[in-house]
């Protein structure tokens, strides 16, 4: 009868343990889902705010070349100032 009794309490602690495990594993996949949706939202997040970097990029560069373009037009208008002054007109 002792050997009987060691199983059914080893039995009875190993479904205790087997209970306290799927709680934890229930509770750890719950976190993970939670994770999971956090970290979907931060990729789409880090996306779109990757989207306007290459906007804002893309904008500096365009007036960049403008202010370029500018500077060059005012040094031929000074250029031909200069000109037009000397000839007297």
């Amino acid at each position: 009868m002792s050997l009987f009794k060691n199983y059914k309490d080893l039995y009875g602690k190993e479904l205790e343990n087997r209970k306290v495990l799927i709680e934890q594993n229930s509770a750890l996949s719950k976190d993970n889902e939670k994770y999971q949706k956090e970290a979907k939202a931060y990729k789409e997040k880090c996306a779109r705010l990757t989207v306007d970097l290459e906007d804002l990029d893309y904008q500096l560069e365009k007036a960049t070349k403008e202010l370029d373009a500018v500077k060059k037009e005012k040094a031929n208008l000074k250029r031909e100032n200069t000109k037009l002054k000397k000839r007297g007109v």
